[in-house]
């Protein structure tokens, strides 16, 4: 996991990030139905997800994602790096 994170933010410097961060999240969970007093029904589930920050032109970019590879995580950079520099040309006051 550190390999991927770690090739994902330089991939952003590459292409022009001042800043980048990525967070990911995990989790586990059970759900169980009662009814009458009695377990109904029992359900059991994992997720996965991360977004991405970047500032890029002293505007930041952000994109989410529910899977956590390489291909998507690239993707969901280029989204963020392309939202940053859409709104680049309206800062007034950059946060470099």
């Amino acid at each position: 996991m550190r390999e991927l994170i770690e090739g994902v933010l330089a991939a952003a410097s590459k292409q022009g990030a001042d800043f980048a961060d990525i967070r990911i999240t995990e989790s586990a969970g059970t759900s169980i139905v009662v009814q009458d007093g009695r377990a109904d029904k029992i359900s059991a589930g994992d997720s996965a997800g991360a977004g991405i920050r970047v500032l890029v032109d002293g505007a930041w970019g952000f994109a989410p994602t529910n899977r956590v590879d390489r291909q998507e995580l690239l993707s969901c950079l280029d989204d963020a790096i392309s939202m940053a520099r859409a709104a680049s040309p309206s800062v007034t006051d950059p946060q470099d």
